[in-house]
């Protein structure tokens, strides 16, 4: 068995479970969190898409604060989704072009060799998201807890975290797709 076959399917393993991860962050509704300064739990949360929960705000409701969220959001968090998009469409892609390997056997050597290619660029993607996100989160404080007589923190939430571990995950698969690329030209 070529070794090149088994690192293979390494990296399809690793970007599907890129591509999986890329999706639970990008739905779950934890991006940001409110902590408030005398309280252990979580005042609110908000996502990139969906889920909004915002901290008492004096007369208006949640669903009013979170209505009003989404109508102005900023445009650099618009700017993370589509990034976030465009690296699921690059995995996507990653894993076909994988795949496509294995039923095409003759062409081996020549599918392999773009294998850390597409793992670059999704990792471009998400780091430019990620990067994006925990540089401007911090900035629009004000806009999301607009109320003066809240004495509380935004954080990065659970959704931001499994996008990082994603990231991570491509990274290796930038390491492995090189390796059965160079082992595909030696072996097979």
């Amino acid at each position: 068995m070529c070794l090149s076959t088994v690192t293979k399917t390494f990296y399809v393993l690793i970007v599907g479970l890129t591509f999986i991860l890329t999706i639970i962050g990008l739905v779950t509704p934890n991006w940001r969190v409110f902590h408030s300064v005398n309280s252990t739990s979580d005042d609110g949360h908000i996502g990139l898409k969906k889920g909004c929960h915002f901290p008492p705000h004096g007369v208006s409701t949640t669903e009013t604060q979170c209505q009003a969220w989404w109508q102005d959001r900023p445009k650099w968090e618009r700017d993370v989704w589509a990034l976030i998009l465009a690296a699921l469409v690059i995995e996507a892609c990653a894993l076909i072009w994988a795949l496509s390997s294995y039923i095409i056997c003759c062409c081996n050597k020549r599918f392999c060799h773009l294998l850390p290619i597409w793992s670059l660029v999704f990792c471009a993607l998400l780091a430019a998201a990620v990067g994006l996100f925990a540089g401007n989160k911090a900035k629009d404080a004000g806009m999301i807890t607009d109320d003066p007589q809240y004495k509380g923190t935004l954080k990065l939430g659970y959704s931001y975290f499994i996008e990082v571990v994603a990231l991570l995950l491509g990274i290796a698969s930038i390491i492995i797709g090189a390796m059965t690329s160079l082992l595909s030209d030696i072996c097979c």
